[in-house]
């Protein structure tokens, strides 16, 4: 029985024997990649707070949206480029054309971003 034993854990251990180690090989980032999906976020300079602020303080409401009681809250996406600049800036949900502008253009006048990284 022990012999049976010993027989079948230097059978099992033989394959464990004969693998090779692999280097594993990882492409160059491709500057036009964008992921979704990062271990370092990017960040407006300054931090959240300060990027808050800038909202606040230079978001200005069109006043025909106001006569017309036009409000919520415009969602963009955004594109964090290499160079810390804002691209692709789009309305997600609309709301309504003078919001929706004024949101593209805050977002677009920010100030720069730490760019994301992996």
């Amino acid at each position: 029985m022990k012999s049976h034993v010993l027989a079948f854990l230097l059978l099992a251990a033989t394959p464990a024997l004969a693998q090779k180690p692999t280097k594993l090989k990882y492409k160059a980032d491709d500057p036009k990649t964008v992921y979704d999906a990062v271990e370092q976020p990017a960040v407006p300079k300054g931090g959240p707070q300060a990027y808050a602020e800038y909202l606040a303080s230079h978001q200005k409401y069109p006043t025909a949206a106001m006569q017309a009681k036009q409000e919520g809250t415009v969602m963009v996406t955004f594109v964090v480029e290499r160079s810390g600049s804002v691209g692709e800036v789009e309305v997600k949900q609309p709301i309504a054309p003078l919001l929706d502008a004024e949101a593209i253009r805050v977002v677009k006048a920010g100030p720069k971003w730490t760019p994301a990284h992996n």
